[in-house]
């Protein structure tokens, strides 16, 4: 596997299977429900679903779902209770568009 430290710290870890063209990255991120309040509860599962789904300052959500649909790609995101977890599949060729989405995903996210 290879590490990235992207701009805020965060650690992401890259796969790539040699069998495929294919590359799988993940992101874990020390976060969740556990930390939330009362008056928050279940903010953080929400915040999971749309940090993809919202799209970023530079795409909207459909903009966003067209470029990995395209791409044969996909983003994932979701928050559980002592954790967020964020990855992408792509093929090899479309790694730096596909990772520059992922970065922007979980950098920029707008919850649109």
């Amino acid at each position: 596997y290879e590490r990235y430290e992207l701009d805020n710290g965060m650690v992401v870890y890259l796969m790539e299977d040699h069998d495929l063209p294919l590359i799988k990255g993940n992101a874990i991120i020390r976060t969740g429900s556990r930390w939330e309040d009362a008056d928050h509860a279940g903010l953080a599962e929400i915040v999971g679903t749309t940090l993809r789904t919202g799209g970023t300052e530079n795409y909207t959500p459909d903009q966003l779902n067209e470029i990995l649909e395209n791409q044969a790609a996909k983003i994932e995101t979701a928050i559980g209770d002592s954790s967020a977890t964020a990855s992408f599949d792509t093929l090899t060729e479309d790694f730096e568009t596909v990772f520059d989405l992922f970065s922007e995903v979980l950098r920029y996210p707008t919850f649109d």
